[in-house]
């Protein structure tokens, strides 16, 4: 009995547990319910909240595209307005001399028909009408003004078509998008960015609106942007487009500072600024793209070319150490191999007319990376941390340095780009194991940070048994004197991904007015936009 109790008892205790559980249970899914709904409603009122700002923001840009098209319609109107007042006051000055010289002419014919001078009219008692006199001269000079002023609204000969949206397409078309490299002659590779800039006056003289010109520039933009995101593996095109557009960017800059005659036929560039400034967008892309196919190129040539090659024989080599590339050379990669391929490129860039300005920005970017590659690889092999491997370095560097000064680009901006690797070849070939060793490695690294050369001091390895490695004790005496963290790793590696920035010159590379451009076979039937001298 007393077993039977106690089970009871238990029993009893689990069915309270029980309750309790399931009570709890209940007031979770309660609570679980509520945060479900309050959930639901915020989604909602947060999707809602979205919608409202969607829909505001396509309002805001339908009123801002409105606005675009009202300014633009006011613009020409105001234009027009402006035409059409002088015009009428033009023709009403011209409509009351003649009514004079009518007046006049009336009078003499009744004199001759009847044989004797007959007083004249009291309106044109006092006024003589010969050859000579004020009315005359007042009636040439209403005509001249006229004539004069019709010189400022757009006229078109016979042989000059207007312009409309598919001809400007089809313009773009024959002008950019089918327009190949090899398909302009070698004596103005610049010809697309001449064209261009003569049918855009011609568009404004044409039209009269500078709107227009807008809409052709930004479609010229879009066209050259399209054609080198298509050959963006082709250096030729990536840097014949560059060409074309710092050339293009040069006249339109040049045509607003040379103070051209107002009227319809001007290229106001100031309100064109918006399409000039997506077309040096697209010019700085266009510049990205092209460094970028460079470093394609170079970067697999560095450690083989510079750091690994041998280039001066019979100076011994430190044997491989275990766990290192040695023996990964691949001997047929020199720094001849390099400079050949950078005097194709150089060729290329020369043949496309581009700025002297551009083509050292290019061999600057070059040297840099040259620089940031062969320093990385130099930190982290132990098996190049050695004196005759300096000596290797060092003038495999010199090679580079005599090519830039062959090709006229060994100024300080492109040479100083390889200082810092000049100094960690020659910090491999000094001397370092006393105090004053320290004080000359300080005074020549100026262009490495103190971590780099604490990090090669540490590497060097000796050539031959009969060297010792650096002394801790002179590591720690050019730590104090440079004032080295060692516990900062953030400029051990010299970054790879740095691009200098590029201004582009605001002149054009090659001056060339319009009877001076020569069309190919294929251009032949645009030769209307250079006959047209506006």
């Amino acid at each position: 009995m007393l077993g039977n109790r106690e089970i009871s008892r238990e029993l009893n205790k689990l069915d309270a547990t029980n309750t309790k559980t399931v009570s709890t249970l209940r007031k979770l899914a309660r609570d679980n319910s509520m945060l479900r709904h309050d959930l639901a409603a915020v989604r909602e009122r947060e999707d809602s909240s979205r919608r409202k700002v969607e829909r505001s923001e396509g309002r805001v840009e339908c009123l801002t595209n409105k606005v675009a098209v009202l300014k633009q319609a006011l613009q020409q109107a105001s234009v027009a307005s402006s035409l059409n007042t002088s015009l009428q006051q033009e023709v009403a000055r011209l409509t009351e001399d003649n009514l004079s010289l009518l007046e006049t002419l009336e009078d003499v014919r009744k004199a001759e028909r009847s044989g004797y001078r007959t007083p004249m009219s009291p309106r044109r008692r006092n006024t003589p009408c010969g050859a000579d006199s004020p009315q005359r001269k007042s009636t040439i000079s209403s005509a001249k003004r006229l004539v004069s002023f019709s010189n400022h609204a757009p006229s078109l000969s016979s042989r000059q078509p207007g312009w409309s949206r598919p001809q400007q397409s089809k313009l773009v078309k024959e002008l950019v998008l089918e327009l190949s490299p090899e398909g302009v002659s070698v004596e103005n590779p610049c010809l697309p960015a001449h064209m261009i800039h003569v049918g855009l006056r011609y568009c404004r003289h044409v039209t009269g609106s500078c709107g227009v010109a807008m809409g052709f520039l930004d479609e010229v933009a879009s066209a050259i942007q399209q054609v080198v995101q298509t050959g963006s593996s082709q250096f030729s095109i990536l840097s014949f487009w560059l060409s074309n557009v710092v050339h293009l960017l040069g006249l339109l800059h040049k045509t607003s500072q040379t103070g051209m005659k107002p009227g319809p036929q001007a290229v106001v560039t100031s309100d064109l600024s918006a399409r000039v400034d997506k077309l040096e967008v697209v010019g700085q892309a266009t510049y990205r793209d092209l460094l970028q196919l460079i470093h394609n190129k170079i970067q697999p040539l560095i450690v083989p070319g510079v750091l690994e090659c041998d280039s001066i024989p019979n100076i011994s080599t430190v044997r491989p150490i275990l766990g290192c590339h040695a023996g990964s050379h691949n001997p047929n990669i020199t720094v001849t191999t390099i400079t050949r391929e950078l005097s194709a490129i150089l060729e290329v860039l020369q043949a496309h007319r581009l700025p002297c300005e551009i083509v050292t920005a290019v061999t600057k970017q070059i040297f840099y990376t040259i620089h940031a590659f062969l320093l990385n690889n130099l930190l982290l092999r132990r098996d190049m941390c050695h004196w005759s491997k300096g000596i290797q370095i060092r003038y495999n560097l010199s090679q580079l340095e005599d090519w830039a000064r062959a090709n006229r680009l060994g100024g300080a901006e492109v040479l100083s780009q390889l200082l810092p690797s000049v100094e960690a070849a020659k910090l491999l070939q000094m001397k370092k194991s006393t105090a004053k060793d320290a004080e000359s490695i300080c005074e020549l690294c100026t262009h490495l940070n103190p971590l780099q050369v604490q990090k090669l001091l540490t590497m060097y390895s000796p050539a031959n048994e009969f060297e010792e490695r650096v002394p801790a004790s002179i590591i720690r005496l050019v730590a104090q004197k440079n004032g080295a963290d060692l516990t900062d790793p953030a400029h051990l590696m010299a970054s790879i991904d740095r691009v200098f920035p590029v201004t582009f010159p605001h002149s054009p590379s090659s001056d060339i007015s319009s009877r001076g451009i020569s069309l190919p076979p294929s251009l032949n039937h645009l030769d209307y936009l250079l006959s047209c001298h506006c």
